[in-house]
């Protein structure tokens, strides 16, 4: 049987984390360890911790999220990583299910289960999101659909195939991460049946009313552009000059209705430079974003 390390990052999250940890004690099968990365909170989120002795805290300043992830997966031992944030809690039988489904298949880089989204204080009115195309991961997923990141219980060693997050985006490093995995050929499992639930409110990250922003959008102008002069090349060229061209056109229509659209135009002119036909690479992605629409609205619970 393969060893889960879980890793939550942390900061200023008293109100829900004790929820988070419950939901891994609560586990059939047991996680080997339960990693706490805290940004030096301000709150009362240590003193809630200090009522979980077995837990595995790192309380100090950090620079950000990814920042915290990439030392929880420094110091884990487990044969595979689950990432639990803090506001978010794994569902019964989560565990026990991910672990059969790598003995199941242990040649797999990862396995990924459905995931309920729904507000954090109350379970009533969850979706469900994840088929099994999606589970396994696109790069249409990567680019512009719903990459169920904390569905995703992946491999120590893939780690040191892909690397870590990237603090150069610290909205999109989970974005960039699932794409050097993409491209990287590495193989992803899926589960039938949900394994992880996403807790909404108004500071959420992932869905909260900043995703999905202008500087949301600029970052994944900034990350596509970045990969690109790097010198991508073949597969990868091809995958970051499709994610360019959805960022730029969706910035512009997303700045045109939002009545920012000369400044969009202006931060972007430099990646629009680099990529005259993006209007081609952005129709593309529309076609494949419209097409998937209905596996991203989900199934009420």
């Amino acid at each position: 049987m393969v060893t889960i390390s879980v890793i939550t990052p942390t900061r200023d999250r008293g109100a829900f984390i004790e929820a988070a940890v419950d939901s891994v004690v609560a586990q059939s099968v047991p996680a080997c360890e339960h990693i706490v990365i805290d940004g030096a909170s301000g709150d009362d989120t240590l003193a809630r911790l200090k009522r979980y002795p077995h837990l595995k805290i790192v309380s100090e300043p950090d620079r950000g999220l990814y920042d915290a992830v990439n030392k929880g997966v420094a110091r884990a031992r487990g044969e595979v990583i689950c990432l639990l944030n803090s506001d978010d809690r794994l569902l019964p039988g989560a565990l026990e299910a991910i672990t059969a489904a790598f003995w199941d298949d242990p040649a797999a880089d990862a396995v990924c289960g459905r995931v309920h989204v729904g507000d954090v204080g109350t379970s009533n009115g969850d979706i469900e999101i994840g088929g099994p195309a999606m589970q396994r991961l696109r790069a249409g997923d990567v680019i512009s659909g719903i990459p169920i990141t904390n569905g995703r219980f992946i491999r120590r060693s893939a780690f040191d195939k892909v690397g870590s997050f990237d603090q150069a985006f610290p909205v999109l490093a989970d974005r960039d991460f699932l794409g050097r995995f993409w491209l990287a050929g590495l193989r992803t499992t899926a589960v039938d049946r949900a394994v992880y639930r996403y807790g909404t409110h108004p500071n959420s990250l992932s869905f909260g009313p900043a995703a999905g922003q202008l500087a949301y959008n600029s970052e994944a102008i900034f990350l596509a552009q970045t990969r690109l002069e790097q010198g991508a090349t073949g597969r990868a060229r091809a995958f970051y000059r499709r994610w360019l061209g959805w960022a730029i056109g969706y910035a512009l229509v997303r700045g045109l209705k939002d009545g920012a659209f000369s400044e969009v135009r202006e931060t972007s002119a430099g990646a629009r430079s680099l990529l005259p036909r993006w209007p081609a690479e952005f129709a593309a992605q529309a076609i494949w974003h419209l097409a998937t629409r209905t596996e991203r609205r989900g199934r009420p619970v």
